[in-house]
């Protein structure tokens, strides 16, 4: 993210999502970095911060599951971790989108909001 209100704007959302959870700031926040993500002409980011904040204002929580890694081992445990620490992972690879594993990363994301927006 080369924007330095957006950089700051993301680095506030991750702090207050970390202190405070999921509450109604951050879905102002999304919708004023979406502002201006969509004029930084980054599609994939704006979808996804778009998608991320109407599930949030369908559910009042982040459903969605931090994508999974592929198993070290076939007795390792699946984690499902969901709310305000998958929403903090989302934003950190947002931070840094234009690494191409984070990219993959925020399409599982798209996948999955697109999903729970069609069951809703």
């Amino acid at each position: 993210m080369e924007n330095k209100k957006a950089k700051r704007l993301l680095d506030k959302i991750i702090d207050d999502t970390d202190q405070n959870g999921i509450d109604d700031s951050l879905i102002d926040s999304l919708k004023e970095l979406r502002e201006i993500v969509v004029e930084q002409e980054l599609p994939v980011i704006a979808k996804v911060l778009r998608l991320t904040y109407q599930h949030l204002e369908a559910f009042e929580d982040f459903l969605v599951p931090i994508p999974e890694d592929e198993p070290l081992d076939e007795e390792q445990e699946k984690e499902n971790i969901k709310g305000k620490e998958s929403i903090s992972y989302l934003m950190n690879l947002i931070k840094h989108h234009d690494n191409k594993f984070n990219q993959e990363e925020i399409r599982h994301y798209i996948y999955y909001l697109e999903v729970f927006a069609e069951d809703d």
